[in-house]
């Protein structure tokens, strides 16, 4: 409106007749004259498990009205010269390489191409705790944070129940949370399956997960055989994941490893002794497939 009132004269109808016109065709808004396309709401919808109908029509807005306040928000910011802070600044740089690197990933995990039934089969006969011995494992657990030293699991190691953890926990005022759990094969690396497989009956076993101790006892083993054309579909997709991830450690990592050679590093700062691998970016290309929707809520 301000903008209108300061042009004045006989354009003022003409302004006000402009800025009143609805957008059309791709742009489905407008913040402050910068376009909002379809292309962008799309990708702020990414990922998202979308309602048919109205209530998808809903989701819309919802995802429209918060680009929408962003735009609004980001302006703002520009106009009061935080894009200039160091802060900002150092953000902005870490946030472009990260999406350069990523989209780096995905063009090279893209050459992984599809997966035929033949090769989705042989996977699945080769994997039969994931597929024909697929099991379902009810766990009561016990869950605590990592301790710093190591002091605390030289004292569970010789500790035979939870209910003895569950008591030492308490002699030393540690913190936990004791409740039922569950694990699906399929959503486990096979090391560890082999390793539960081999646990006498009963028997405690540690897992540690996202900064969090689990002391667990498996209380059930339920068959659950996964079979037919889902199989062989979510066989191809994690076969084409796998493919994708080998892909990119191999071709990134080797140019890393190549690049870095020229890196000069001030003392005290050098590079570790042990090289961070390049690992594939979690995107729709590398990413595992999900579980199949026959999988019991945990």
């Amino acid at each position: 409106a301000a903008a209108t009132l300061a042009l004045g004269g006989c354009g003022e109808k003409s302004e006000k007749s402009d800025a009143a016109k609805a957008p059309t065709g791709q742009v489905i808004a407008t913040v402050g004259g910068q376009e909002i396309t379809v292309h962008e709401l799309n990708a702020e919808l990414r990922g998202v498990q979308l309602p048919e109908g109205d209530a998808r029509k809903e989701v819309e807005r919802q995802a429209l009205q918060s680009i929408v306040n962003r735009k609004i928000l980001a302006a703002t910011a520009r106009e009061r010269k935080i894009d200039q802070t160091p802060g900002f600044v150092l953000q902005d740089q870490r946030q472009r390489e990260g999406l350069l690197a990523q989209m780096l990933q995905s063009s090279v995990a893209a050459q992984a191409g599809a997966v035929d039934r033949e090769t989705a089969e042989a996977y699945i006969d080769k994997h039969p705790e994931l597929f024909a011995q697929r099991k379902f494992y009810v766990l009561d657990q016990i869950q605590f944070g990592i301790p710093k030293d190591t002091e605390l699991f030289k004292a569970i190691e010789p500790l035979k129940t939870l209910d003895q953890i569950e008591q030492l926990l308490n002699q030393r005022n540690i913190e936990y949370r004791r409740a039922p759990a569950s694990v699906d094969t399929l959503q486990m690396p096979k090391p560890l399956i082999d390793a539960i497989n081999k646990l006498p009956s009963g028997e405690v076993f540690l897992l540690p997960s996202g900064g969090v101790m689990s002391a667990n006892q498996i209380k059930e083993a339920r068959p659950m055989p996964f079979i037919g054309e889902p199989a062989i579909s979510y066989a191809q997709q994690r076969v084409r994941a796998e493919r994708a991830g080998e892909l990119v450690e191999k071709d990134l990592g080797k140019l890393v490893e190549e690049k870095s050679k020229s890196v000069v590093y001030q003392e005290g700062y050098a590079a570790p002794k042990v090289a961070t691998p390049v690992k594939p970016a979690a995107d729709a290309a590398t990413a595992a497939p999900t579980a199949p929707a026959d999988t019991p809520a945990k």
